[in-house]
């Protein structure tokens, strides 16, 4: 199964991916284009408003319309090998847990490998 992001995914990959659907232009009703997403809507959060915006890029590059974000929509806008690696899927996950974004923690600085919470159960 495919590694993807769904709406509830956090940290800073889907904060990287928010920002490049700012800069994705698509077609308005009535002529003309708009952004996938306004640039006052980037959080590290994927909301309601990141999975229409998905939705909307699925449809216009005429893929099944998921709202879930997979490596083959992020490397069509993003670039071939820019995929985030499993550190950093991983590491958003478990800030996802614990209600923050783990955007500096790096290494294995404790010798525990992976820690929850303030007493850090291993």
């Amino acid at each position: 199964m495919q590694a993807v992001f769904a709406q509830g995914s956090s940290g800073k990959a889907i904060w990287r991916f928010r920002l490049t659907l700012t800069t994705v232009q698509l077609p308005k009703p009535g002529g003309g284009t708009e952004p996938a997403l306004e640039l006052g809507q980037v959080d590290g959060e994927f909301g309601r408003k990141m999975r229409q915006a998905i939705q909307r890029v699925q449809e216009v590059k005429g893929v099944e319309q998921t709202g879930v974000l997979d490596k083959n929509l992020w490397e069509d806008l993003l670039g071939a090998g820019t995929w985030p690696s499993e550190y950093e899927i991983s590491l958003g996950l478990l800030g996802s847990f614990e209600g923050h974004d783990y955007t500096k923690a790096a290494g294995n600085y404790d010798g525990a490998g992976i820690t929850w919470g303030i007493i850090g159960f291993t």
